[in-house]
Formats: C-alpha cells, structure tokens, sequence
C-alpha cells in the first residue's frame, strides 16, 4: 500500500467518522446533519479513489461503487451546502417538505441510474444500447454537478452575506464566531471548487483518460476533509457547544423555583400581556419588562424550553395570525394586515415562519379550515 493510498484511506475513514459525530450530535441537530452528508458524500468518494490506487477491481467495495458511483451524490453536496448554511438564518428547524426539494437534482440522477441498471439486467437484447446512453449519462453528469454545485455555492454565499446583516438571537461573540467559520469553510470551499472546475473542464480535452487524471481533484477533495477536520473543527465544535456549555453553567447556581417562575413569566408575558404583538419585541426589552437577567432568560428558553427567543415568540404570534384568519371580525383585513396586527414586522419573515411551522402557508391553511 502506497503512502498516497494511506493517505486518501485515512482522509475516508476521518470524513466517515466526522459524518457520524455529527448525525449524532444533540445540538443543532438538523444543522449539524446537512455538514455531515456533506462530508459523508466526500468520504464516500475517498473511498472510490482509494479503491481505484489499490486496483481492488474485483471487490465489493469497487462493484458498488461503480453501482453507484459517488458522482451522482455529488448532486448532494450543493444541497447539503445551502441548507447547512440556511440554517444558520433561521431559528427553527427546516420541515421534512421543505428539505427534499433541494435534493431533487441528486434524487433524479439515482432514479435514472438505478433505471437504467434495471433495464440492463433484465433485458440483455437492450445491453448494448444502454450501456451507451450509460456512457453518454455518465459524461453529462460529470458536467452538470460541478455547475448545479456553482449555483447552490451561489445561494449559499447569499445566505451567509443575509446571516451577517440580520438580527440574529445570539450573542456577538458566537455571531462573530460563525461568520468567521462560515467565511473561511466558503473560502476553502470556492477555491476547491474553482479546482474541481478546471479539471472537469480539462477532461474534455484529454483523450483516454485513466483513472490518474482525476488524483489531481481526488487528492484536493481528501484535503478539504482533513482541513475540516483538523484546522477548523474546533469551530464548528464551539459552534454547536456554545448554548450547551453556557446555558447549564449559568443555571447550576440558580433554583429550580426561580427557574419555574421565569418560565411562568414567560408563558403570561405571551399569553396575557401578549407582548408578542410589540414588532420590536427582543430578548433584552422582554427581560427588562419580566425584570429577569437576560442571560438567564436566554438559558432558560434555550435549556428549559428548547427553543431560541426567535422561535418562542414566532409560535405565539402564528397562533394568533392563526385566529385571526378564523375570526369574523377580521375578515376585512389582508392576510399581510393579520400579520403585522399580530407582531411580524415582515411580510417575507412571516410568510416563511408561517409555512414552516404549520407546513402551510396562510391562503392554504385558510383554505384548509373553512
């Protein structure tokens, strides 16, 4: 085994077991999901290369991989990208419908994929022809990812540029600290792209390729799993720990009475004074009303309730939105007036709070009751 094979080995194995951690992590769950497929569908390519420097023609691992090559993932990588991103703007989680479409283009080549295998293996009179529209499949791909994966990229960039000019419900220095993160993943990610470009374009003007003439990208790729791995994994690990460390530690010294009654104070500053209607509504003035230590309020919602201040006050002014469009009292109303009467200060912040908590939006949802 050569030092190269060892070298794209350990950077698979490495993506893999960073894929794991984070499916498995207990904070940001959803978010921490989209980086691992990610980084799961790069190591799922180190492993094809890996395959392909041992000459493991006859394995299993090389059979499925030529199955299922990991080029028709890398329809994926987009998607994993600007949702991973996405998140970061958003206080809740993305619902299920609302997550599959950008993973279409990738659901799309699989069905073709598996479509043609399926034809091939039952119908031998058609091998011929389709192992042809197989190659001619395959040339396609290989072009069209590297350009689907350019215009999520470009998405990606405009949701990282929106996540550091909005209002966010963290504090400046974890704010800081994910647009340096994100800045810097972007950053290493755009000039590994611009590469994989280059050799995709190149490829078009080689004749009998071997497999040697993709190392180049190959290696890049492996490169930026150990570069996630060993020069900013501290980042995303103090990312996700932040609220996990803070919170707790804020809360240990304080009694399980104080806690209840901040969270009753909550419940009646929603409930009874619906201070949820105030448009400029935040975290510091509701502690100043409850005369409660934002910290504490924040640890509480975050510890206690599982939610940020966003998400907490959003559901109460839904609800009412929700009412409201029931009423027959509002019926002289817009749907746009319902909702500014009832705190959203944003036509778009409120058509998309709407739709992902009740995976309707409000025309559909009105639809739907009446």
């Amino acid at each position: 085994m050569s030092i190269l094979s060892i070298f794209i080995l350990l950077g698979a194995i490495q993506g893999i077991l960073l894929s794991i951690a984070l499916f498995f992590s207990k904070s940001h769950k959803q978010r921490a999901c989209f980086l691992g497929f990610f980084l799961l569908i790069l190591a799922y390519n180190g492993m094809e290369t890996f395959g392909a420097s041992m000459n493991l023609g006859d394995s299993a691992l090389v059979f499925w991989v030529d199955v299922f090559s990991p080029m028709y993932f890398f329809f994926g990588l987009g998607a994993s990208l600007y949702l991973y991103v996405y998140s970061f703007t958003v206080q809740i989680n993305l619902s299920f419908r609302s997550i599959w479409k950008y993973y279409l283009p990738m659901l799309i080549q699989l069905f073709l994929r598996i479509t043609l295998l399926f034809f091939a293996f039952f119908f031998a009179s058609m091998r011929e022809a389709i192992i042809a529209l197989d190659s001619i499949h395959f040339e396609f791909t290989q072009f069209s990812n590297v350009l689907v994966f350019w215009i999520y990229f470009y998405f990606a960039f405009k949701k990282y540029q929106q996540f550091t000019k909005q209002e966010n419900n963290i504090s400046t220095e974890e704010k800081t600290l994910i647009s340096k993160w994100l800045r810097a993943f972007l950053f290493v990610l755009f000039l590994t792209t611009i590469f994989w470009t280059i050799n995709i374009l190149a490829s078009f003007f080689v004749a009998d390729l071997n497999i040697y003439f993709y190392y180049p990208i190959e290696i890049v790729l492996v490169l930026f799993i150990y570069w996630i791995g060993f020069a900013s994994f501290h980042h995303t690990k103090i990312i996700y720990t932040i609220p996990q460390k803070t919170a707790p530690a804020f809360l240990e010294n304080i009694s399980q009475t104080k806690i209840e009654n901040c969270i009753n104070s909550l419940r009646n500053a929603m409930e009874s004074e619906k201070l949820f209607l105030d448009p400029e509504l935040n975290v510091s003035k509701l502690a100043k009303h409850l005369q409660i230590n934002q910290k504490m309020l924040s640890a509480v919602l975050n510890q206690h309730l599982g939610k940020g201040f966003n998400e907490f006050v959003n559901e109460y002014r839904v609800a009412e939105v929700k009412k409201k469009l029931l009423s027959k009292e509002s019926q002289h109303l817009t749907i746009s007036g319902l909702a500014f009467e009832s705190g959203f200060n944003s036509q778009a912040t409120f058509q998309r709070v709407f739709k992902e908590l009740t995976n309707l939006t409000p025309k559909e949802f009105l639809a739907k009751e009446k």
